[in-house]
């Protein structure tokens, strides 16, 4: 008796002592986050109180055994961290910890307890297999649910386009996925293992947050407070019996545990008097604890196995986050992440490193402005890129970019931002494909749709030119007719007659220059010294051109000799040297030719030509007028093609010289400068031997005829007429028609009743080879004649080999034609074979 007061009255004592202890006050910072810590509003106060969640519970155990006042304060999980930043909260509840996070708030070390999402969908919604299969559906979440930032966070990132319905609760969530409302919803792995049998629900493989829980207090504010939750959370792990773990066991699983009947407490205190009554309660007790030993081993096991399950989550999201780093990596287009200024490097793969010739650790120190041409091109490409995103929410452009050894990476671009949950642009990804390939294709394309143009204009060329001719042949030889019948003293009408004649010349040389262009017709190529010409041609242009216009010239070399026609070589500088005084002709400028020898690539933009495994002359026509609009720069080589007005050129300038250059197996491109000018460069094969330069032979006195019979078959019957007349009045028999049957028909009635048989090429039924092929089958020795205009089917060479004695081309003076018949004549007579000739009649 006396042991028990002495008990009692020490007790009192030390309750008085505790008592008389001053308390210390904590705010506590809860939030909805079932089962672990949510609020319920008193109807009878302004305030609120926690309702008795796994944290709550736990820590007002520590805080009845330590003597600590507590007053919670209810808010949501960013509201709580806010203020326990500002020093509004002394503790916050199941505080998620990171590594960031322990840079602003103090943590216990000890985890009350480690949960994460996870993804439900209803039960026939199985194709939901990774967050990729969110797009376009509806995901439910619970509002202010720390996995509601992270799963928007996560979305936002793969740029996934879904719909987010919040709920108050996560059995609302479950509620929506059986009635089908939601196509997923994230749930809390504590709630899910308590609940998710009673819902026609299915989980998927997905997981979210793995996090562990703690008690949370400001930086250094109050370590001995942390420091005694550690304490007591480690003691209570450490005892599979106590408290912490019958508070997980009946919070978490959903069941109650068994605690101790309080009327055995007071039995055991009552002793002895109860005796029977103790030992049969301590029998139930220990069959209560066996049992409850066991539920809680279960509850371990189960434990365990959500802790091995979060490992396993945690590999696969380790490996995802390596899948997709090994992703850009292998990636073969480039991947740069800049900064939302744009002034500097945040990632970037291997790909963008090789495309633009850097390592990846210079990449990652270089400015992204330096890739441009230039800073106000990098600006405007900026300006450039925010429009677009605010309009189409991305950016794409095909652009050059500047590599580290100076070249230009012809690439197409496409920029998309990464935005935070607030929609602020975080950073921009840039992805960068080379496109060196395509452009060469497009260069290709470009040079074989004008390939196929320079084709057309000229088969074109050969049928204009054929026409042409015939009409041009009876004015010229007419005029020349007319001149021998007006007498001398008639100056005027002399004058007159000469000035159609030299139209009708001029005219001619048109249809040769369109013949050229179209590399139609035959040309005299010899060994030139092109510095020679380029002297000559400069002489006379200069006094030609305004003197506002300063002309230079630049001989860098003494090896300039190349195979080309004189005439064509002399429309070459003519042309280019007009059109580069045309560019400069209201405010002056300088005009500069260069010749100089030349190896390597093209200079600037070509004009479907290419260079060969050859050494160049390379001619260079320099102007400081205004430059090419690039507008039209592929379109200067057509033919008719000019931007000048209809009284100042024809449009034939640059196409007769592309003509004539690709005839010669060269090449021809352009350097253009806007504003500033632009350099025509003429690349020629160099000749190293010397050819001899054909000649005309000696101009011979015209010779009358001995009354020959000549047979004269053409379809037009003025060039007939013309022909029977001047023929006839040099002394021949002739026998002119427009019918080349009904020629052939009198030639094979008596075959020696004629000496030599003229014939147009081109006529309908027959044409002038197939003629002379039937003449020689029926006398092998006649001489032949063949005239054209043009012709496609049949060459000068073919015709020799067919054994036409002559091959002219049409128009031609009637001296030129009485020449030609006079020497072929006296060969036959001669007994000589007939020898081809080059007649070139100038009029």
């Amino acid at each position: 008796m006396k042991i028990r007061i002495t008990l009692l009255c020490t007790t009192i004592f030390f309750c008085a002592i505790q008592a008389n202890d001053s308390l210390i006050s904590l705010r506590v910072g809860v939030y909805n986050f079932y089962p672990l810590s949510h609020t319920t509003p008193l109807i009878s106060s302004d305030q609120t109180a926690p309702e008795e969640g796994v944290f709550i519970a736990l820590l007002n155990r520590i805080a009845n055994k330590e003597n600590w006042h507590i007053d919670y304060v209810p808010g949501t999980l960013q509201e709580c961290f806010e203020w326990l930043e500002d020093s509004k909260l002394d503790i916050l509840v199941a505080a998620p910890y990171s590594n960031e996070a322990h840079k602003k708030y103090d943590f216990t070390k000890e985890t009350v307890i480690s949960t994460w999402a996870k993804i439900y969908v209803p039960s026939d919604k199985s194709v939901i297999q990774t967050i990729l299969d969110f797009e376009g559906k509806y995901l439910g979440v619970v509002k202010d649910d720390p996995y509601n930032h992270d799963l928007r966070a996560l979305i936002k990132g793969f740029n996934i386009r879904c719909h987010f319905v919040e709920f108050s609760h996560y059995d609302d969530i479950f509620k929506a996925l059986e009635n089908k409302w939601i196509d997923a919803g994230a749930v809390d792995r504590l709630f899910a293992v308590a609940n998710e049998d009673e819902y026609a629900i299915q989980i998927t493989p997905i997981i979210l947050s793995p996090v562990q829980l703690r008690f949370a207090a400001p930086k250094n504010a109050y370590p001995e407070v942390l420091t005694t939750l550690d304490y007591n959370i480690g003691m209570l792990k450490d005892d599979p019996y106590s408290y912490y773990y019958t508070l997980i066991n009946r919070m978490l699983a959903d069941s109650d545990s068994w605690e101790f009947p309080r009327w055995i407490i007071w039995a055991g205190a009552a002793g002895i008097a109860l005796l029977l009554i103790f030992v049969l309660t301590s029998i139930v007790l220990r069959r209560q604890i066996k049992k409850q030993t066991a539920e809680l081993s279960q509850k371990n096991r189960e434990l365990k196995n959500q802790i091995a399950m979060r490992s396993n989550a945690e590999e696969a999201m380790r490996q995802s986050h390596q899948l997709l780093r090994n992703m850009i990596a292998s990636m073969r287009d480039g991947l740069i992440v800049i900064t939302p200024s744009g002034d500097k490097v945040l990632s970037c793969n291997r790909a963008a490193a090789d495309m633009l010739l850097y390592s990846h650790k210079e990449l990652m120190l270089l400015a992204p402005p330096e890739l441009h041409a230039d800073k106000s091109f990098a600006e405007a490409f900026i300006e450039s890129l925010h429009a677009s995103v605010s309009e189409r929410g991305f950016h794409t452009g095909e652009y050059r970019l500047r590599r580290k050894d100076g070249s230009w990476l012809p690439a197409e671009i496409v920029v998309t931002p990464i935005k935070d949950e607030h929609s602020h642009c975080k950073s921009w990804v840039i992805v960068i494909r080379d496109e060196t390939l395509q452009e060469a294709l497009r260069e290709s394309e470009l040079r074989l749709r004008q390939a196929q143009k320079m084709e057309a204009i000229g088969t074109l060329a050969g049928g204009i030119a054929h026409d042409f001719n015939n009409i041009l042949m009876p004015i010229m030889g007419y005029s020349e007719l007319l001149l021998k019948f007006i007498p001398d003293d008639h100056t005027n009408l002399k004058q007159y007659v000469n000035q159609i004649l030299q139209a009708a010349q001029r005219a001619r040389d048109l249809a040769m220059q369109i013949l050229t262009f179209g590399r139609k017709s035959e040309t005299q190529r010899k060994q030139l010294h092109l510095n020679l010409i380029i002297k000559e041609v400069l002489k006379l242009l200069r006094a030609s051109f305004p003197t506002t216009i300063e002309i230079k010239s630049s001989i860098e070399t003494d090896e300039d000799s190349v195979i080309i026609d004189p005439t064509e070589f002399h429309q070459v500088i003519m042309n280019l040297c007009t059109n580069a005084a045309h560019a400069m002709r209201t405010t002056g400028g300088v005009l500069e030719v260069i010749l100089c020898e030349h190896k390597g690539p093209i200079l600037g933009w070509s004009a479907g030509t290419e260079l060969k495994e050859k050494e160049y002359i390379r001619l260079s026509v320099q102007d400081s007028g205004s430059g090419i609009d690039p507008a039209v720069l592929n379109r200067i080589f057509d033919p008719f093609f000019t931007t000048k007005g209809h009284s100042e050129g024809t449009g034939m300038g640059l196409a007769v010289v592309h003509g004539i250059v690709k005839s010669c197996d060269g090449a021809i491109s352009v350097e253009n400068r806007v504003g500033e000018g632009a350099t025509f460069h003429v690349y020629l094969p160099k000749s190293p031997i010397n050819i001899q330069n054909i000649k005309n032979g000696p101009v011979e006195k015209l010779r009358k005829g001995n009354a020959e019979r000549i047979l004269f078959i053409d379809d037009e019957q003025v060039i007939v007429d013309l022909a029977a007349e001047v023929l006839t009045e040099l002394g021949y028999c002739v026998t002119a028609t427009t019918n080349n049957q009904k020629a052939l028909n009198l030639f094979r009635g008596n075959p020696r009743d004629f000496d030599l048989v003229i014939t147009d090429q081109t006529m309908p039924g027959m044409t002038g080879g197939e003629i002379a092929k039937e003449v020689l089958l029926l006398r092998p020795d006649m001489p032949v004649i063949l005239c054209t205009g043009f012709s496609e089917t049949l060459s000068k060479e073919q015709a020799k080999a067919i054994g036409i004695a002559e091959y002219i081309m049409k128009p031609f003076e009637p001296t030129a034609i009485g020449k030609i018949v006079r020497d072929i004549l006296d060969k036959k007579v001669a007994g000589k074979p007939s020898v081809s000739h080059n007649y070139e009649w100038s009029g």
